[in-house]
C-alpha cells in the first residue's frame, strides 16, 4: 500500500517553509508515495478525503495548523518548537518533532544520536513525551537533475543574492554587509532578489545563482550556535556554483574541501580565486548529489516512520 503524505502549509513566497516542502514533495513522489498539499485555507473535508493512516507535515509555530484533521491513525511531523502540543499528544498514533533551526544540531554518536540517513538524526533517548528527529535541509534538485557540466559555466561580474539579508547581530562582525561593500568597491554589480518583493521561480533561482561570480553564505550568530547548515549552500553547489561559507562547522557536515572563512575579505578572495576551480566544484557537486538531496532526507524520515510503527 502506498504511503499518503499530507503537507499542511501555505503556498506563499513569504512562507519560506513552502519551498522546503516542495522539495520534499517531489522526493516522496519519486519514492512512490502519494502526496497532497493542503492548508488551513484550502483542504477537503473528511467526507471528501480519507485522512486515515496519513503522514502529516505541519508547521504549528505560526500557527498554520488550526484546521489540520486529527486522526488516531495518523503520524504527525511537527516542525521545530511545538506550540500546540495538546492538540496532538495522546490524540494521534505518533507525534514526531523534527528540529531544524531552533535547536542545536547534535553530534552523531551512534548511541543516543543515530544518523538513519545523511542529514536525518534520530534521538533515541529523547526525554520529551514524543519522538525527536534532527533534520537538515537539502538541495531542491533530485540527484538526476544535478548536471556536472554546470561546473564549467562562465560567471558574470556580479553578486546575486536571493533571500533575506539579516541585520548585524550585537557584538558580531557584519560580514554580509562588509562583503557587499567589498563587491561595490571592486566595481562589481550587487543584485538583491527579495522573495517577499520579487520572488524568483525555481528555474530563475538556478540561473540567478549560476550567473553570480560565486555564492557566499552568511549565517546570523544564533544559527551558528545551533550548528545550522543552510540549504543555500547545498542548493548553490548543486547548481554548479562555487560556494564560500562563513560557517567552519559546515565542513563537518558537507565535506572537508568546502571553502570557509569568517572574514569578509577572505571570503571574497577565496571565491574569486576559485570561481573556475572546476575540479573542486565538481567534487562538491558529487557530494551533494550523493548525500544532500531530499531523496536522502525523505528516505530517512520513512525509515523513522517504520521504526516508530514497529
Amino acid at each position: 500500500m502506498k504511503r499518503k503524505i499530507v503537507f499542511w502549509v501555505d503556498n506563499k513566497p513569504s512562507q519560506t517553509f513552502s519551498y522546503i516542502y516542495a522539495g520534499m514533495k517531489r522526493a516522496f513522489e519519486r519514492l512512490g508515495c502519494e502526496t497532497y498539499w493542503f492548508s488551513d485555507q484550502s483542504f477537503p473535508s473528511p467526507q471528501e478525503f480519507d485522512y486515515s493512516n496519513c503522514i502529516f507535515f505541519v508547521d504549528n509555530q505560526g500557527p498554520l495548523d488550526w484546521n489540520v484533521p486529527i486522526v488516531d491513525s495518523g503520524i504527525y511531523f511537527a516542525y521545530d518548537k511545538i506550540t500546540n502540543l495538546n492538540k496532538y499528544l495522546n490524540n494521534v498514533k505518533c507525534l514526531i518533532n523534527y528540529r531544524v533551526a531552533e535547536f542545536k544540531h547534535p553530534i552523531v554518536d551512534n548511541d543516543r544520536y543515530v544518523e538513519v540517513e545523511k542529514g536525518v538524526i534520530f534521538d533515541t533517548q529523547a526525554p520529551e513525551p514524543y519522538n525527536v528527529v534532527h533534520f537538515h535541509y537539502a538541495t531542491n534538485l533530485l540527484p538526476e537533475e544535478i548536471d556536472l557540466e554546470w561546473a564549467k559555466k562562465r560567471r558574470n561580474n556580479e553578486y546575486n543574492f536571493v533571500g533575506t539579508i539579516h541585520a548585524p547581530r550585537l557584538d558580531c562582525e557584519p560580514l554580509h554587509q562588509q562583503f557587499i561593500e567589498i563587491v561595490k568597491e571592486k566595481g562589481l554589480t550587487f543584485n538583491h532578489y527579495n522573495p517577499n518583493i520579487n520572488p524568483a521561480t525555481d528555474e530563475e533561482h538556478v540561473k540567478i545563482l549560476q550567473d553570480s561570480m560565486f555564492v557566499p553564505d552568511f549565517r546570523p550568530a544564533e544559527q551558528k550556535v545551533q550548528r545550522y547548515v543552510a540549504d543555500r549552500i547545498m542548493k548553490a553547489i548543486s547548481y554548479g556554483c562555487l560556494v564560500v561559507s562563513d560557517c567552519p562547522y559546515a565542513k563537518d557536515f558537507i565535506d572537508k574541501d568546502l571553502l570557509t572563512s569568517e572574514n569578509a575579505q577572505e571570503i571574497f578572495d577565496l571565491g574569486m580565486e576559485n570561481q573556475y576551480n572546476i575540479e573542486l566544484i565538481t567534487h562538491l557537486m558529487e557530494i551533494i548529489k550523493q548525500d544532500h538531496t531530499y531523496m536522502n532526507r525523505c528516505k530517512g524520515l520513512l525509515s523513522i516512520v517504520e521504526e516508530v510503527q514497529s
